[in-house]
């Protein structure tokens, strides 16, 4: 399973572009953008093989204005995609003046 893809696809119809690790572009950033990081575990072995690994996604909607529309978007998008919310603060940012991350989980089996 490629997760990158998955979430990739959940977040295109949020209106703000997704970008794995860092904003990656050569001019100024949009005015509002996600990116995410993913950490993976296995979860259940049996039998001398895997079936399953969890997933985390650590994303994080950074915007000039209030990031709340979109992140309302991204947590509709990613919920219907299968990823269940762990949490969601938001944290103080250098980058842009809003910033909102998340945290969420997809079981593979």
């Amino acid at each position: 399973m490629d997760i990158r893809a998955k979430i990739v696809t959940a977040l295109s119809g949020v209106g703000a572009p997704a970008y794995w690790m860092k904003w990656a572009g050569d001019t100024n950033p949009p005015a509002t953008y996600i990116t995410f990081q993913t950490v993976n575990r296995p979860d259940l072995s049996a039998d001398d093989a895997l079936h399953e690994r969890e997933h985390f996604v650590y994303l994080d909607v950074f915007s000039e204005t209030d990031p709340y529309t979109v992140a309302n978007a991204v947590r509709t998008a990613m919920e219907g995609a299968g990823f269940d919310e762990v949490e969601m603060r938001d944290v103080v940012s250098e980058q842009r003046d809003y910033h909102v991350a998340f945290t969420f989980s997809y079981l593979e089996v």
